[in-house]
């Protein structure tokens, strides 16, 4: 073999092996690029099905807001709400004076009162039994709960008793007695400098200066007193719960 052959054949196999690796390298490219394409495929596949399901889910809440907001928007209930926002709790306590079949009719310091009763709206009570609105008489007293809009009353509540429910009036006087009997005491107060008459009853505390149990009879005209009385109605008299005297009834006899 001559130089010049061999020469040939080394250059020849350089050529093969050059083509070689750029085929190679030319079929990995290619390869590559399959591989890219499928991958980008199946990430467009996920993101429509993610955005499938996104969107199903979205439509879903949608759909539950709405039927939420129908609920609210329910005729009855929409009336119960404007009443309770332009509506006032409102509240009465009185004597009873007359029942009729659709009315009741009470009074209190501050006049009569006869309200429109409908028993099918309006809950009617005595020591937690219900009653009807006939089964009220004449004298009970009622507490009665609701709103009023303006003028107009709406009761939702009644609650009967056999008592006033009202807590009694207190009152507090110091001053000196003008006038005195088994039945009643007179004195002129000594802060308004006014007369007021008290009335005694069975439960009245009558007192010594020491808080020690006395009689009427010890106390007379001009001797200073610490009077305690309560009433239920201030258009009446004031009953006596403790009258004790300032100073020793001893050493004012």
């Amino acid at each position: 073999m001559t130089v010049k052959t061999a020469f040939r054949i080394i250059c020849l196999t350089i050529l093969l092996g050059v083509g070689w690796l750029m085929f190679s390298r030319a079929s990995r490219t290619i390869q590559a690029q399959e591989i890219i394409q499928q991958l980008a495929q199946n990430d467009s596949a996920t993101t429509e099905e993610v955005g499938e399901e996104t969107t199903e889910s979205l439509e879903e809440t949608a759909e539950k807001g709405i039927q939420q907001v129908k609920k609210y928007l329910d005729p009855s209930r929409v009336q119960g709400v404007i009443q309770e926002l332009f509506s006032t709790h409102y509240g009465e306590v009185g004597e009873v004076q007359r029942i009729n079949d659709d009315a009741l009719t009470f009074q209190n310091p501050q006049g009569t009162t006869i309200l429109a009763i409908d028993e099918a709206e309006v809950e009617i009570t005595k020591a937690d039994k219900k009653l009807s609105l006939n089964d009220i008489a004449v004298g009970d007293w009622v507490t009665v709960l609701g709103y009023k809009e303006a003028e107009d009353f709406t009761p939702k509540v009644i609650m009967v008793s056999e008592e006033s429910p009202r807590p009694d009036t207190q009152l507090v006087v110091i001053g000196m007695i003008t006038d005195i009997s088994t039945k009643e005491v007179t004195l002129t107060d000594r802060a308004t400098n006014e007369e007021r008459t008290f009335v005694f009853t069975k439960t009245s505390a009558v007192e010594d200066a020491d808080a020690e149990e006395a009689e009427i009879a010890d106390f007379d005209v001009d001797v200073n007193v610490l009077l305690v009385a309560t009433t239920t109605d201030e258009e009446k008299e004031f009953e006596v719960k403790t009258m004790r005297s300032l100073a020793s009834l001893n050493d004012l006899n």
